[in-house]
């Protein structure tokens, strides 16, 4: 379970990384997020290796999402610098709220766990299924509020968009 918590703390980074290696392959660069992922690999393998001297399978969740995270910005930084004109503040904005919304699930995911837990083992069918629903249940609640609050604008599209989805 920690080693999952530890991985998705680059989740975040994984979607990003995915959408801006879209922006290289839209200018037809395959090349640029190639070898940026592949520097970055090489120069995380000593991290790789110390954090999992250090902490077994909970240090390579660890450097994983280092590893990731590290990708992302760089992709971001190269492709920010190859259309100047086109990124905005805006964007980094929108990024810094989205990490900021992450962190914020995450915080209220855990403690919630902790506290139903508390009660019911995890690994037992009750513990396992009421954990999930309630971790379900609290994303519903607070996605949309946690959006609102952070001024997330294309949050608000999205819920139009499953509105009127499921008045169809």
């Amino acid at each position: 379970a920690v080693a999952l918590a530890l991985f998705s703390i680059g989740t975040f980074a994984w979607a990003t990384q995915a959408i801006l290696a879209r922006g290289f392959y839209a200018r037809k660069d395959t090349w640029t997020p190639m070898l940026a992922g592949s520097a970055v690999t090489i120069l995380n393998i000593p991290l790789y290796a110390w954090l999992a001297q250090q902490y077994q399978h909970l240090g390579l969740a660890l450097a994983s999402s280092i590893g990731m995270i590290t990708y992302s910005v760089i992709l971001f930084v190269i492709l920010s610098r190859k259309i100047a004109s086109q990124v905005t503040s805006e964007t980094v904005i929108f990024f810094v709220k989205v990490v900021a919304m992450s962190a914020a699930l995450g915080l209220a995911g855990h403690t919630l766990l902790q506290v139903i837990y508390s009660h019911l083992p995890w690994n037992s069918l009750k513990g396992s299924l009421l954990g999930l629903l309630a971790l379900g249940f609290m994303a519903v609640i607070l996605v949309p509020l946690l959006a609102k609050l952070l001024r997330i604008r294309e949050a608000k599209i999205y819920l139009q968009q499953v509105a009127s989805f499921w008045s169809e």
